[in-house]
């Protein structure tokens, strides 16, 4: 039997095993104390795509909701 409810550990830094946010982790695996100018950068980078790719998502479920909304109030008006 396994416990759930426990709160995670933070994940840590792969070069110093220093605690780090979750968000900070996603994007970059490493603390900014051990991140090389070329590591920054690349986090940056990774983080713009996937605000980005986030965007994109959100446009395109926002499109979908219009259309369907439209598709209904255009069988609703020819119903009697």
């Amino acid at each position: 039997m396994s416990v759930s409810g426990l709160p995670r550990p933070l994940p840590e830094c792969r070069r110093c095993a220093a605690p780090m946010p979750r968000a900070v982790w996603r994007t970059r695996k490493v603390c900014a104390a051990c991140a090389t100018p070329a590591e920054r950068m690349a986090a940056v980078q990774t983080a713009h795509d996937l605000e980005r790719a986030q965007a994109a998502t959100t446009v395109r479920v926002n499109g979908r909701i219009e259309a369907l909304a439209a598709k209904r109030a255009a069988r609703a008006a020819r119903s009697p």
